[in-house]
């Protein structure tokens, strides 16, 4: 399998005070790492998810450098580097995958002590919504805390339960965020599902 992977241009602008010439400053970009549906061309691809990365307005805006097609375990320099120094996985360049018909963008933090995946509905001008939090830390004793966060229309929900190392209880539920919940490193980062060192989003 491989994924799209689009580079952007994120800058800025330091003055929007109405007076005088916008001042415009480059403030680098992401590597949108996007899952391809089955049986979608990569141009029908680029122009479904361009619109939902690209937006301009009087502070802000982003747009697309170019893309390529990886494989499925690529990471980006920035996700390299990190594990490169850190020794651990650190923070994810952001991820878009359409599930039930719904693009939606994940960001994703591995650490040595726990782990969190963001996760919101995408819409057209970069536009998130429907944010759903899933995060776990692990104690002295080596026991992981989860607790999963959402909010739906301003109606915000909190599940929180226990397992202990080695157990199961989160595998059912990782589908659901695309990940695969038996990849190889699964019970060291068991949150990101890492297999061979790639985010497992």
């Amino acid at each position: 399998m491989s994924k799209l992977v689009i580079n952007t241009q994120y800058k800025e602008n330091y003055n929007c005070t109405g007076e005088g010439d916008p001042y415009w400053k480059f403030k680098g970009g992401s590597e949108y790492i996007v899952s391809i549906p089955e049986g979608m061309s990569i141009v029908h691809l680029i122009n479904e998810v361009a619109p939902l990365i690209e937006y301009a307005n009087e502070m802000s805006e982003e747009f697309i450098l170019g893309h390529l097609v990886v494989e499925d375990n690529y990471l980006s320099e920035f996700e390299k580097s990190q594990i490169e120094c850190e020794g651990y996985a650190g923070y994810s360049e952001p991820r878009l995958v359409k599930i039930d018909g719904v693009w939606k963008k994940v960001t994703a933090f591995a650490g040595s002590g726990g782990n969190w995946i963001h996760r919101w509905t995408i819409k057209e001008g970069n536009e998130c919504s429907e944010f759903e939090e899933l995060m776990t830390a692990r104690d002295d004793a080596g026991v992981f805390t989860s607790t999963f966060n959402t909010q739906h229309h301003d109606k915000a929900e909190d599940i929180s339960f226990w397992f202990e190392e080695g157990g199961s209880d989160l595998r059912e539920e990782l589908p659901v965020w695309g990940i695969d919940p038996n990849a190889e490193h699964f019970e060291t980062c068991r949150v990101l599902g890492i297999n061979n060192l790639a985010y497992g989003i």
